[in-house]
């Protein structure tokens, strides 16, 4: 077992403890899945929060829901993360604007979102594409050399 998995039990079982149940094996198991992939510190925080207002032991989604919130909170008080936060309308658009060029196709409800112009949409998802390490996502002929060197088209 690792460190990290004992630790995620330690948290579960101390809510178990808190809430005075029992855990099935099923009931742990379903936990590490849900958990699996966030880390201690965020996790035990979560329960924290939820001792605060839970009246009974947490389902999964309920501290699903507060890690997502935390998370979120990291984010918006990262600025680098933040800034990030601010361009995603203008990440999306690019590639509605990508798909609309491209592909030649709407989905119904991308139809209120106005095409920006061709060049800056390019450049924003190419680099986007290339920052995921997905070069599958544009087409070679709409490749930019300066993200992807040799594999453009």
């Amino acid at each position: 077992m690792s460190k990290a998995r004992d630790d995620v039990l330690f948290v579960i079982g101390k809510a178990y403890e808190f809430y005075d149940k029992k855990p099935s094996q099923t009931h742990v198991q379903i936990w590490l899945d849900a958990l699996g992939g966030y880390p201690t510190d965020l996790i035990a925080q979560a329960f924290q929060r939820y001792y605060a207002t839970g009246q009974y032991m947490p389902r999964p989604a309920q501290i699903l829901q507060l890690l997502d919130d935390l998370k979120a909170r990291k984010r918006a008080s990262d600025p680098i993360r933040a800034e990030e936060g601010k361009r995603t309308p203008e990440i999306a658009q690019a590639w509605i604007t990508y798909i609309r060029f491209a592909h030649g196709f709407e989905l119904p409800m991308n139809r209120s979102v106005p095409d920006m112009p061709i060049s800056q949409a390019l450049e924003i998802v190419n680099r986007e594409a290339a920052r995921q390490g997905s070069p599958d996502a544009i087409k070679p002929e709409h490749r930019i050399d300066s993200y992807w060197g040799s594999e453009a088209a």
